[in-house]
């Protein structure tokens, strides 16, 4: 498996699996700027209201070290980073979206098996374009508590990396992921350590 994620040298579960896509091609993500603004970015509508941004922060600060053990980890088998964030996203009210688990169109997760969206990088931002509980924004300033930003390393348009929002000061998002695990990384040093990287956005 490939695609890599957090600390620059784990991998996250891929897809190349040598089966073809069996949906046709994925929704295309738009990227996001990384220039600090001058004027601290106005707050643009979620997604949902029904959403419950606050519980996803709070999930994934309480178990960025301590993992929940009614998961499945997923670090000895590529890295845990999008299976992270979609058990924090859960936590806020996302549901099942039921189907065949190589789809990018379905997103669940039980004691069994669960989908390539919920534990894939690139997977989950085609389902969460396509079903609609997300938005691309257009800069990484302009994230905000419960949104999403993926990496991609190389540039290649293969994202490597998912991490979710859950603090923000001074303009400033923080982000909390796995693998490695960390809590309340400032975006601003995100960028300035990986000032290569290709930054894509989510509004959750």
């Amino acid at each position: 498996m490939s695609s890599a994620c957090a600390s620059l040298l784990v991998t996250c579960p891929a897809d190349d699996d040598g089966e073809p896509e069996p949906d046709g091609p994925a929704p295309q993500e738009t990227q996001a700027g990384t220039a600090e603004p001058t004027v601290q970015a106005q707050v643009k509508p979620s997604v949902s209201a029904s959403y419950k941004y606050s519980e996803m922060a709070k999930y994934a600060e309480k178990y960025w070290k301590n993992y929940n053990t009614s998961y499945r980890k997923f670090n000895d088998v590529g890295g845990d980073c999008t299976n992270f964030i979609s058990q924090a996203l859960r936590a806020g009210g996302w549901k099942n979206d039921t189907g065949y688990y190589k789809s990018y169109k379905n997103w669940w997760y039980n004691s069994a098996n669960q989908t390539t969206s919920w534990v894939n990088v690139n997977y989950w931002a085609s389902f969460a374009l396509y079903s609609g509980r997300t938005y691309n924004l257009d800069n990484v300033y302009k994230l905000g508590i419960g949104d999403i930003l993926q990496m991609d390393f190389t540039g290649n348009r293969s994202k490597d990396h998912s991490m979710i929002t859950t603090y923000k000061s001074g303009g400033v998002p923080y982000l909390t992921y796995h693998s490695t695990n960390t809590y309340r990384k400032s975006v601003k040093s995100l960028v300035a350590q990986n000032p290569r990287a290709t930054y894509y956005a989510f509004r959750t």
